[in-house]
């Protein structure tokens, strides 16, 4: 490709993807689902963590708890971070939770200082992986609207998990279903607006990439 218009190409990508929107450090993570259970490695250059549960999750509405496990599942969540680590243990028993905590090998007591710091490493997870994605979504734009949707969708740490709650949010904003009835208006339906935020965003997200690959390169 001619430099020139290589150069030209960079530029409008890049205009694109500064619109408004930030982003941030795509983390590097390893997934697997099998026989129901789901695991994730995610390593975010300052800490590692590594997750398992299976079963339906059931997030506090400000992502910082675990209140909730479908019948016979658990979550288990160990963090590794400059050569300390820690772990939680979560298990539906029927009668609710049983939530247990680890410092290195030694178990201690889960309140307050199990809480408190899943209360700390819970929000970025959620962000890191697909953990109770669909519920997350729903509650987010259920509270915020199209504005805090698209707000999340900027704080999403991989494409992986960019990609599903893409989806999802396609899902809530109904772009493709067939409109009901409804009086006349002179504006377009809420739904067709919020599809065309995520498309916008969609559309500067891959812009940002496309330039990140192109001026790479340019530089080689």
């Amino acid at each position: 490709m001619n430099s020139k218009y290589r150069n030209l190409i960079i530029a409008i990508l890049t205009v694109l993807s500064l619109a408004g929107i930030a982003f941030t450090a795509e983390a590097q993570m390893a997934f697997n689902f099998t026989n129901g259970k789901s695991s994730y490695r995610v390593n975010n250059l300052i800490a590692e963590f590594d997750v398992e549960y299976e079963g339906k999750i059931q997030l506090s509405d400000d992502d910082r708890d675990i209140i909730g496990i479908s019948p016979g599942g658990y979550f288990e969540l160990s963090k590794s971070s400059f050569g300390a680590s820690r772990k939680i243990k979560i298990e539906s028993d029927g009668d609710g939770l049983s939530k247990r905590y680890y410092v290195g090998w030694s178990e201690k007591e889960y309140e307050p200082e199990g809480r408190k710091w899943l209360a700390e490493v819970l929000p970025e997870l959620v962000r890191s992986t697909t953990i109770a994605a669909e519920s997350r979504v729903n509650r987010i734009y259920k509270k915020g609207g199209a504005s805090a949707l698209i707000n999340e969708l900027s704080l999403l740490n991989s494409d992986y998990v960019s990609d599903k709650y893409f989806e999802l949010a396609f899902g809530i904003a109904t772009c493709f279903q067939k409109p009901t009835r409804r009086k006349k208006s002179s504006s377009p339906p809420i739904s067709i607006i919020v599809c065309f935020i995520i498309i916008f965003f969609f559309i500067n997200r891959t812009s940002f990439k496309l330039a990140s690959i192109l001026r790479s390169s340019s530089n080689s």
